[in-house]
């Protein structure tokens, strides 16, 4: 069995016992419709490398996500009362959308707010959960929202730490970089 398969089916396991225990707060605290919640941390913080290290950004620039999506309900708000619903939140996402990526995609690019994809992440989460709330479930603020993308990354990290850690024990230390290297046991069958 090619390696990556071993690792994957490792990491699978993991995957497959730490996230139906960790998710078990939102179930116990009441907040059982917003438990999609917690996953939204982790297809970010995978395309990012399961970096650590970019933790700091993606988890500034996800809160500054969620400044700018208060900023579009404002601005669509006022916008709507002038121009109508479709007129005005349409100029207010134009405005809002190019007044946020000229700031973090061009400004603050080589900084912790310099993070778009986790922008993008912390405004349409924000925006969409604040416009959304299921029947019979409690309300949430941005703090909320805030905390259950800091917990899902939370649940990101332990799913990277536990699986690389058991990858580690059972493939040997070297194996992320087999993979990386391309080693002949990667090489596919002919």
């Amino acid at each position: 069995m090619q390696l990556r398969v071993k690792a994957g089916l490792i990491q699978a396991a993991v995957a497959a016992v730490i996230i139906p225990l960790l998710i078990q707060p939102a179930f116990i605290l009441g907040y059982t419709s917003y438990v999609w919640l917690l996953f939204m941390a982790l297809p970010l913080f995978f395309l990012l490398g399961a970096d650590l290290r970019a933790l700091p950004s993606m988890l500034l620039s996800f809160a500054a996500g969620q400044l700018w999506a208060v900023l579009l309900g404002v601005a669509t708000g006022a916008l709507a009362g002038l121009l109508g619903p479709a007129a005005g939140g349409a100029l207010a996402a134009v405005l809002v959308i190019f007044t946020m990526l000229t700031v973090h995609d061009t400004l603050l690019k080589s900084t912790f707010l310099g993070n778009v994809p986790a922008m993008f992440t912390g405004m349409a989460l924000t925006s969409f959960v604040l416009d959304l709330t299921p029947a019979e479930a409690p309300a949430l603020t941005p703090l909320h929202i805030t905390a259950f993308f800091l917990y899902g990354t939370v649940i990101a990290v332990a799913l990277a730490m536990v699986g690389g850690f058991l990858c580690s024990r059972v493939l040997g230390e070297d194996w992320r970089t087999k993979l990386e290297g391309g080693s002949a046991e990667e090489a596919p069958a002919v």
